[in-house]
């Protein structure tokens, strides 16, 4: 079970160079669209409909970022990939989803790290205590 769980990680992983979102079905879009629509409604002051780079310093000052303008536009760059100069609804939510996997990932690759470690501390232990209980 966990390695067609890590199969699956692996193959979204993959996915995701193709971009999450085109993966998601129109259903599951809509709904995590809904769910993120407040946030980013919160940050569009203007209500434009995107995220300027000052819009984009207050969401991530409140988020305990504190970014020089120099890093704001860095953070820009890379979530406005049509370098329209403003972050669009989705691209806010392509932005989301991919942290989500980002960090789905990494828990699915600890947790992997972990069960390896053990498994081997456990191979250990159980070779001691076969020697052990011969002698």
């Amino acid at each position: 079970v966990k390695d067609n769980m890590r199969q699956a990680s692996l193959a979204r992983q993959d996915e995701s160079n193709r971009g999450l979102s085109e993966m998601l079905l129109e259903e599951d879009r809509h709904r995590l669209r809904r769910l993120f629509d407040p946030f980013f409604h919160k940050y569009d002051r203007d209500g434009n409909g995107t995220l300027s780079p000052l819009e984009l310093s207050h969401l991530l000052a409140d988020l305990g970022e504190q970014v020089s303008a120099k890093q704001a536009n860095e953070w820009m760059r890379r979530l406005d990939p049509d370098g329209s100069g403003a972050i669009s609804q989705d691209e806010f939510l392509d932005a989301m989803l991919q942290y989500v996997q980002d960090e789905s990932t990494r828990t699915v690759e600890s947790e992997r790290l972990e069960e390896e470690t053990l498994r081997a501390a456990g191979g250990g232990l159980e070779e001691d205590t076969a020697v052990g209980a011969e002698g």
